[in-house]
């Protein structure tokens, strides 16, 4: 199972951690929001074993941050 967090700059001009269309943290300086999304796809990989991955998000392009592989393919930690 393939689990995408993304980062996305709010109409406030903070940043946001979602999950598909599920806001999970809003009004967040870049760094934290980075941080605090790398921190749960690693949470939820190790918990869950799923492949949880992390990309940054605008309107013309997707930057892939992060990615922690399950356990079928992997063992430990991609990142990019």
């Amino acid at each position: 199972m393939l689990i995408v967090l993304t980062i996305g700059e709010s109409p406030h001009g903070l940043w946001r951690v979602c999950r598909g269309s599920a806001l999970i943290v809003d009004r967040l300086q870049l760094g934290q929001a980075i941080r605090e999304a790398r921190n749960l796809a690693r949470e939820q990989n190790l918990r869950h074993g799923h492949t949880v991955r992390v990309d940054m998000t605008n309107a013309q392009l997707t930057i892939t941050l992060a990615q922690y592989a399950s356990n079928e393919h992997l063992s430990g930690v991609e990142a990019a």
